[in-house]
């Protein structure tokens, strides 16, 4: 394998892609301790959306 191409996900030097999921031409990205999931266009690597998720995160952790 070797890289095609790359491109910055989020401002950190030190913040690490977590998961990527492909859906279409969209892929959206989720960074480690970061609650805003991304979304980027899979040929363009356009940023398209950014998804904040702190609400559900909050909801999840009151129950646990």
């Amino acid at each position: 394998m070797t890289f095609q191409k790359s491109f910055e996900a989020h401002v950190s030097k030190d913040s690490q892609v977590r998961l990527l999921s492909w859906s279409g031409d969209g892929v959206w990205i989720a960074i480690r301790n970061d609650t805003t999931l991304r979304l980027y266009h899979a040929f363009t690597q356009e940023h398209l959306q950014d998804l904040d998720i702190q609400g559900c995160v909050d909801k999840l952790s009151r129950k646990l």
